[in-house]
């Protein structure tokens, strides 16, 4: 008797709105409806091949969705109509099938002069297995207002499957990443590079999580900036595909969360006057640059250990030659020109 006495005070505790931010366990098996950032994997997928269910997204008809990778959801560019399966990473056959793949983004692989923007996919939510107030594991509820643009220095945080709640500042904006999977190749464009505040911001099984801005109480709610889909341990740096570009692949689509509208958008360490002098900086010379066979664009960077924006020219080839045809200066801004960052999809 005191056993199942136990269970069921266990079973409520679950259940309580409460206990997400209470546990913050992303990878356990979490009772109907569950919240997002937890544990979730294509049933078609290899078991242990999880990620994360990052948030949730719904259209003009009420139809609600989970929003995560392609790569996570869709076992890239697979078969639409697939079940999405919420269970623990080292524990499969749960069977709990909380969605079905709807859509997803395609990302070209092999295909030079293809531009790729998203790693993103929406699953149609089962009726009841969801939380349907959008609610995220160790973050809670979040903005259905999203950042536009990006702040250099703006700390951020993600609740994902593996690392559980990080947080993060911005470094860099418009970055162009070379991709690895499965033994093929491409490029995502104009994505965000995020370090890690103590310790790394995310590891294998985090793909998916929504990256958020932290709430500021009188100013704004937790916004969506972006959709994490990468990252290097040894650097405690990701890559996060920016949220307008994800929510611009799915026609009106929209985040669930609270309608509260912010006061003040969200502001990094670096003067927004003066990031946006570099972006016009940027924006005069971008087109004369990338004619050039080895530019793939150009950027804003904090460098590190520093604090100053510079921006970015962006290369396939880092040598001699291809520094002798570019600018060490634009319009009396320091440039930095850096080989193009490769990452393995995660």
């Amino acid at each position: 008797m005191l056993i199942i006495m136990v269970y069921a005070l266990v079973q409520a505790l679950l259940m309580h709105p409460s206990y997400s931010a209470a546990v913050c366990d992303n990878s356990i098996l979490y009772p109907a409806p569950i919240p997002l950032g937890v544990s979730g994997r294509n049933s078609n997928a290899p078991c242990g091949q999880n990620g994360t269910l990052g948030c949730l997204v719904q259209d003009p008809a009420g139809n609600q969705y989970i929003l995560s990778c392609n790569h996570v959801l869709s076992r890239l560019n697979q078969d639409i109509g697939e079940n999405i399966l919420h269970e623990e990473p080292k524990n499969c056959g749960s069977n709990r099938v909380v969605a079905q793949l709807t859509k997803f983004k395609t990302i070209y692989f092999d295909l030079p002069g293809f531009n790729n923007y998203v790693d993103a996919a929406i699953a149609k939510v089962v009726r009841g297995e969801v939380r349907s107030d959008g609610y995220i594991n160790c973050i809670g509820k979040v903005s259905s207002w999203v950042l536009q643009d990006t702040p250099l220095g703006l700390e951020v945080q993600k609740s994902g499957l593996t690392t559980g709640l990080t947080e993060g500042r911005v470094i860099e904006v418009g970055k162009p990443v070379g991709i690895t999977y499965e033994g093929h190749s491409t490029i995502m464009l104009d994505t965000i590079k995020i370090e890690g505040i103590n310790g790394p911001f995310t590891q294998r099984g985090d793909s998916g999580s929504l990256v958020v801005t932290k709430a500021v109480e009188g100013r704004h709610p937790c916004m969506p900036v972006g959709l994490l889909f990468t990252g290097k341990d040894i650097e405690q740096t990701g890559i996060a595909c920016p949220i307008v570009h994800v929510l611009d692949a799915f026609p009106a689509i929209a985040i669930v969360g609270t309608n509260e509208v912010p006061k003040f958008l969200p502001q990094g360490t670096i003067s927004s006057t003066t990031i946006s002098q570099l972006q016009t900086v940027i924006k005069r010379h971008q087109a004369n640059l990338i004619q050039d066979k080895d530019v793939i664009g150009l950027g804003l960077a904090i460098p590190l250990g520093g604090n100053t924006p510079v921006i970015k020219i962006h290369v396939v080839r880092d040598d001699e030659a291809v520094r002798r045809r570019l600018p060490l200066h634009l319009d009396g801004n320091p440039v930095l020109i850096e080989k193009m960052e490769s990452f393995e999809l995660n």
